[in-house]
């Protein structure tokens, strides 16, 4: 009871524009400004979020209020990214991937009110589309995990980055939002959308190492099992095994969801690639 109290308050102080102690940065956090100060220090003063589910609500919902915070404190925070094959990294993945989640699909970049120069305007956008943490050494060290878990999950970072990536380069560009714009002209959207493409690209993996995964996961063979008589239907092993099958199967399809994503936003990574694009389709039925 006091716990919940205690969460009620603390989410009406530190999450409420209007009565609480948070207040908006239009720049979120790239002006250079001290920012929302006090709340960093809270944040970082917590204790683990990865152990805590109403502290890693608190958390989440506080970023969401101040992005400005996000950068500072993935950078200051004590959970580290590293790719490693721990209970504890994929912890701390899960909790990123909860804070990004809660940011809004589109960039306040796309909806603000002042003329910023495209340069300051894609730092404010790249703060809500690529975390902090996400660079390209992170990530192709993560696919050079021999953890099939590992693999997925960065997988799944880049394809959460590229997502966010096409959504706010599509609004960007739809007819019926840059017309209403009276600060950038088409010419000047059309660079925004260029320069965001090309900064999302400096953190992605190679092209080549996504074929490369791909081509290992098709020569990947279950080895046959020995013994007289076949598993039955609700064996441990029958159960086990259909659900590693189902685990492979999402991991081989993985690398072509982001392959396609990598031709939707960053298509100059795709037609800079050496890689024979036919051998995605070999054993691919």
């Amino acid at each position: 009871m006091v716990r919940e109290l205690v969460h009620s308050f603390l989410m009406d102080l530190c999450c409420s524009l209007k009565h609480g102690i948070t207040f908006c940065d239009p720049s979120l956090g790239t002006s250079g400004k001290g920012g929302n100060v006090v709340l960093l220090h809270f944040l970082l003063g917590l204790r683990p979020a990865t152990e805590d589910q109403v502290v890693a609500d608190l958390l989440v919902n506080i970023l969401k209020v101040c992005p400005d915070l996000l950068d500072r404190y993935f950078k200051e925070t004590h959970y580290s990214f590293v790719p490693r094959v721990t209970s504890a990294w994929m912890d701390n993945v899960r909790l990123l991937k909860k804070i990004c989640e809660a940011q809004p699909d589109i960039s306040k970049s796309c909806k603000t009110s002042e003329f910023i120069p495209l340069p300051g305007l894609l730092s404010v956008a790249m703060v809500t589309t690529v975390p902090a943490v996400c660079n390209i050494i992170m990530l192709s060290k993560g696919l050079n995990l021999p953890s099939t878990v590992v693999k997925h999950s960065i997988l799944s970072l880049v394809s959460m980055v590229l997502r966010r990536a096409l959504r706010n380069t599509e609004h960007r560009l739809s007819e019926a939002t840059w017309p209403r714009s009276q600060m950038y002209t088409l010419p000047a959207v059309q660079e925004f959308v260029q320069l965001c493409r090309e900064a999302v690209s400096e953190v992605l993996p190679d092209m080549n190492n996504l074929v490369a995964l791909w081509q290992s996961l098709l020569k990947q063979k279950r080895e046959p099992t020995d013994g007289p008589a076949e598993p039955k239907e609700g064996d441990v092993s029958t159960v086990k095994t259909r659900s590693d099958d189902a685990e492979m199967l999402l991991l081989k399809a993985a690398p072509l969801q982001v392959i396609c994503l990598y031709q939707k936003v960053v298509s100059h990574l795709v037609a800079r690639s050496n890689s024979d694009f036919s051998k995605l389709l070999r054993g691919h039925r």
